[in-house]
């Protein structure tokens, strides 16, 4: 319990743990930074912005990644510092007062980052997420590993060693 008096989601057995969402933003952080000095330091060591397709592809792949840890990031976000009224007034928001009166409990996921609304007689409804979160990052992440994919379909091809081989005496 908060010195308020009110449940925090780390506080209840079927919440978010703000804990876990601090360790899971922290890390989101640490492998944005990463990509980006990855770009910096690959734009610096060849002096000059990709020349091949297959460069600009892993550039991409690397963009895309990273912008899909943000939006994770963001969605993460947005449940990290839930208490019991803000729970109650995200779920009055997203449902209206016909579905607030039947809000039985809240159940909170990581993976995809999302809120719910648990309904008495059954079922549920989305609550404090943005509702762009989800489906940005499926795009995205299909983007990540589509441009990871033909980066490495277009990656120039080591040469064969068709030079005669001599044993020595």
């Amino acid at each position: 319990m908060t010195t308020t008096g009110y449940l925090q989601a780390s506080d209840r057995p079927d919440g978010i743990s703000s804990i876990v969402l601090l360790f899971i933003l922290l890390i989101g952080l640490i492998i944005v930074f990463s990509l980006v000095g990855y770009l910096v330091s690959s734009a610096v060591e060849r002096g000059s912005l990709p020349k091949t397709a297959s460069a600009w592809l892993q550039a991409f792949a690397v963009l895309l990644g990273g912008a899909t840890v943000v939006m994770y990031m963001l969605g993460a976000g947005s449940l990290i510092f839930m208490e019991e009224p803000d729970m109650q007034s995200a779920c009055r928001t997203a449902g209206g007062a016909t579905h607030h009166d039947q809000v039985d409990g809240y159940d909170g996921r990581y993976f995809p980052p999302r809120f719910l609304c648990r309904l008495r007689g059954g079922g549920s409804y989305t609550a404090q997420v943005p509702g762009y979160v989800n489906p940005s990052l499926i795009v995205l992440s299909s983007l990540t590993v589509a441009c990871a994919g033909a980066s490495w379909i277009t990656r120039p091809k080591a040469a064969a060693d068709n030079t005669p081989h001599v044993k020595a005496i």
